[in-house]
């Protein structure tokens, strides 16, 4: 069970009163215990205008040569030269190579009430477009696996839970209202390599009813 006095914050844990100052106004109750880490997630290596620019301009010239392959088996019509797909291939190469996912830093907590769980992400940035605050609430009755993948250093929780989102503004403000809620079947997914202090395993077990098995991979 976490302390809730101001002054004594330790590493997993966090003041209480703080934290519910800045949720309860979004239907979020005060948490028994408050685990806090880093998780990892993709953002885009380069989201610059110009490397936006160019991988649209080949994906729209891509569905071009393959709409002309299809319905007109002749995809040199397109261009008719080899100065074209030299270029086309040589742009293709430099969108792939400049282009793709990063893993990088992402704070979370995970929150832990007598018969339910949230993860808690603040930001969680998907491009320089869309950032949101993320909200996702399990009950423990609803959980159907649990699982520690040892191998790849993750856990997942399966099950039925409540998903809200909210959008940040371009000027950092947060929206009042959510862009997504909805109760679906989802995972409670995060990485653990960031945190090699911290035994998720033993944390989560602690305090919920809930048992991890491992996966080996």
């Amino acid at each position: 069970m976490a302390n809730n006095s101001s002054e004594n914050i330790v590493k997993g844990q966090i003041e209480l009163s703080k934290i519910y100052d800045t949720h309860n106004q979004r239907g979020v109750d005060n948490p028994n215990y408050i685990l806090e880490f880093k998780d990892s997630i993709p953002v885009p290596k380069n989201e610059t205008t110009v490397f936006l620019i160019i991988k649209t301009v080949h994906i729209i010239l891509l569905f071009i040569v393959l709409i002309d392959v299809i319905f007109f088996k002749d995809a040199l019509r397109l261009g008719g030269s080899f100065g074209f797909w030299s270029c086309f291939i040589i742009v293709g190469l430099y969108v792939l190579k400049e282009g793709g996912f990063r893993m990088t830093e992402c704070p979370a907590q995970l929150w832990f009430y007598d018969d339910y769980m949230i993860k808690y992400v603040p930001h969680n940035y998907y491009s320089k477009n869309s950032i949101r605050r993320e909200y996702s609430k399990l009950y423990y009755k609803d959980a159907k696996e649990c699982w520690n993948r040892v191998n790849s250093k993750k856990i997942e929780i399966h099950g039925m839970m409540e998903l809200t989102y909210f959008d940040y503004n371009k000027d950092g403000t947060l929206k009042e209202k959510p862009s997504f809620a909805k109760t679906c079947d989802f995972l409670i997914r995060f990485y653990t390599y960031r945190e090699p202090d911290i035994d998720f395993v033993k944390e989560i077990e602690a305090h919920s009813p809930l048992k991890m098995e491992i996966r080996n991979s």
